[in-house]
Parts: structure tokens; sequence; C-alpha cells
């Protein structure tokens, strides 16, 4: 879970259970107590490092993709 600019929060991507890691990625608002549907990412992944840099985007890097390859990628959470 990653803190944005605007005081919403990202969760981006994860593990469903114990098997598979996914892409899927929401936003939560705890002012309004309600989450949303945001772009989801390129690749699935679970336990991933994801940080907002000083512009306010989001870099999401490494984690466990399918399958349980390690993943050595990154991306970039554009929050407009």
């Amino acid at each position: 879970m990653t803190a944005l600019s605007n005081g919403q929060l990202l969760v981006a991507g994860g593990r469903c259970g114990t098997s598979e890691s996914t892409g899927e990625s929401e936003l939560y608002d705890p002012t309004a107590k309600k989450w949303s549907a945001t772009s989801n990412l390129n690749d699935a992944r679970g336990y991933s490092v994801a940080v907002r840099l000083a512009d306010g985007l989001v870099l999401v890097a490494g984690g466990l993709f399918i399958n349980g390859v390690v993943g050595v990628t990154t991306e970039i959470y554009t929050p407009a």
C-alpha cells in the first residue's frame, strides 16, 4: 500500500490467497471510506515494493510473478 499525494492509498498487485500473483490495482480514499478501480499493473506481481517518488509518481519494482518467477522489472503508476 502506498500513500499518494492526494491522500488516497494505492494497493497494487499482491497474492490471491496462497496461489497466484495478481496485477489488479485499487485506490482507497480514507476520507470517504471507499475503494475504486484504477489501472492494473502490466505484470501480475506479489511481494513487490512500491514507493512514491518526489514528483508524485509511484515506482513498483520486483516481486514474485505468476508461477513463482522472481520479477526484475519495474513499472510506474501515474496518479493522474
